[in-house]
């Protein structure tokens, strides 16, 4: 694939992002405050991996720095977007994949969906925000199966009495 540059948008005459998903800043000369006139060359700006994993670049103009997450430079300015989705889904599953082949525009429903039917997104057991139960609790829960109704074993975890059975049947926590 042939690497190709656009001028982001905001940043004209500034900084280019090319298809492969690399930033860069442009040559120019600017006058200090002090009068004098410097000139920066053509540079590659280095990919800084942000806290939720994604790569972003810092982009400045007028003296006002801004953070921009790679990927989304790249759909900006070469995926159409003709539905107005909100988000930028990394196809393959790699946040650090910053290439157009593997970016694509979808709703926060969708990237949900990816996530989750990929893999990508662990939300069995405890592991679930809404999960009351850990994986201990519901080993112990099991080992009560013949000693206990569920309501007595349903009330000493504080869960519903359906909650209990569905795990002593098979049906909830199926991981386990």
């Amino acid at each position: 694939m042939k690497e190709i540059w656009k001028e982001i948008p905001g940043y004209e005459c500034l900084y280019e992002v090319s298809n492969m998903g690399r930033v860069k800043a442009l040559s120019r000369v600017i006058i200090r405050s002090d009068g004098v006139k410097q000139t920066y060359k053509e540079s590659f700006k280095k990919p800084t991996l942000g806290k939720r994993g994604y790569y972003f670049v810092t982009l400045s103009k007028k003296g006002v720095s801004k953070k921009h997450n790679i990927h989304r430079l790249v759909a900006i300015n070469f995926i159409p977007n003709p539905k107005n989705k909100s988000q930028v889904n990394h196809i393959d599953g790699d946040k650090l994949n910053n290439n157009i082949c593997n970016l694509e525009w979808v709703t926060n429903k969708e990237n949900s969906n990816h996530a989750l039917y990929s893999g990508l997104l662990d939300n069995k057991g405890s592991k679930n925000g809404m999960s009351k139960l850990s994986e201990e609790d519901v080993i112990f829960i099991k080992s009560l199966k013949n000693n206990k109704k569920h309501r007595e074993i349903a009330k000493q975890f504080n869960v519903s009495q359906s909650t209990v059975t569905m795990i002593l049947n098979g049906k909830r926590w199926k991981h386990i």
